[in-house]
């Protein structure tokens, strides 16, 4: 019995052929069956889902950026006499 290694974000597990066998046989039982309209659907939901999440992280990485920017202009204030 063979033990394919697949990459999951955050973790790994570890799949038998049998059970990646299993699994690709689903799926090109789906892609058989699915016809022009159902595959522009399933793409335009990948590619809108994709979309969104990229313009998320360009986002929180502005927030994180513009947090980082008026940390660095609030500064510390000196008084000349502790000098």
């Amino acid at each position: 019995m063979e033990i394919h290694t697949i990459h999951v974000p955050s973790t790994y597990r570890h799949v038998n052929s049998s059970e990646l066998n299993a699994w690709l046989e689903m799926f090109q039982l789906i892609l058989n069956r699915m016809t022009i309209d159902n595959f522009r659907w399933f793409l335009h939901v990948m590619l809108f889902t994709h979309t969104q999440r990229v313009i998320q992280k360009q986002k929180d990485k502005e927030k994180v950026e513009e947090n980082v920017n008026e940390e660095d202009e609030e500064g510390i204030e000196v008084d000349e006499d502790d000098l």
